[in-house]
């Protein structure tokens, strides 16, 4: 019985929510925020200065260790998808702890009026290899500032004199300074980035009055399409004849002697006299 009772004190340490950890921690909760509503009404970025919109916002947080532990407070950036770490709230333990921060809210260039519901901050108490963590839905409705509304109608400007370019090679040098004005104001650094939609929009004008640059950039394409001339071809070496082997002449047979003839082409006179003496001695002996 006894070793029944301590596997279960066991199972239970081991599976209980202090030991396993707990990604919805009752022990983390949000009281209360300035500004407050339903939803929050905020700003895309701070009205009067650089930086962020900030919410005041007010935790409780309680910790499931009796020690003293930190509580590290996590803000979402919806302009780049990431989360990253806004306040760590130091201190904290099982009888709980107030904890204060300003909320920093990125997000600049984004839609006027846009009423939404995101998930903007998450509590994470780490111990060992246990997390415990809770996230923070917020209902918001957010403006764009005087200075957003200043980039995006310079970014329209700037957009419309690319599309109008005589040639496209005089917005090259200047082409990267729109995704620059961006990556600015989304981190709601709005005094730099009207700065730099407003010299790239300078640097533009100059390039565009600037003689005779799409003459050349005409001229250098004329060039590039035009192929060089072929170099002219070599007349193939004439190839001297090799004279055939020298072999030797097939022996000769010797012409048959033909008997010796008159002009008419008959036997010489001997040979028929020979002829005669010869038939009647056959004749006589027969």
């Amino acid at each position: 019985m006894k070793k029944t009772l301590v596997l279960l004190v066991v199972f239970g340490m081991l599976f209980s929510p202090v030991f396993a950890g707990d990604d919805d921690w009752d022990g983390f909760s949000l009281q209360r925020t300035t500004p407050s509503g339903d939803p929050i009404l905020i700003w895309n970025c701070d009205w009067d200065g650089e930086g962020p919109f900030l919410i005041h916002a007010e935790f409780d947080l309680e910790s499931p260790f009796e020690e003293d532990m930190e509580v590290e407070m996590y803000v979402y950036n919806p302009n780049t998808n990431e989360w990253f770490l806004g306040h760590t709230c130091k201190n904290v333990d099982s009888g709980g702890k107030d904890c204060e921060f300003y909320i920093p809210v990125y997000w600049g260039l984004s839609e006027d009026n846009e009423d939404s519901y995101i998930d903007l901050v998450r509590a994470e108490l780490k111990n060992g290899g246990e997390t415990y963590s809770k996230t923070f839905n917020f209902h918001i409705s957010h403006k764009r500032t005087s200075d957003e509304e200043f980039v995006l109608e310079k970014i329209d400007t700037f957009n419309a004199m690319m599309n109008d370019l005589e040639c496209q090679e005089i917005g090259i040098p200047v082409a990267n300074r729109l995704s620059e004005t961006r990556e600015l104001a989304y981190g709601c650094q709005m005094s730099d980035a009207k700065q730099e939609i407003s010299g790239a929009i300078n640097e533009l004008e100059d390039r565009i009055n600037e003689p005779g640059i799409c003459d050349a950039a005409e001229v250098g394409q004329e060039e590039e399409e035009t192929p060089a001339p072929a170099p002219p071809a070599t007349p193939p070496a004439e190839e001297t004849a090799t004279p055939p082997a020298e072999t030797a002449p097939a022996p000769v047979s010797p012409p048959p002697v033909a008997p010796a003839t008159e002009e008419s082409g008959g036997l010489c006179v001997p040979a028929l006299a020979l002829l005669a003496i010869a038939a009647g001695f056959a004749w006589r002996k027969k």
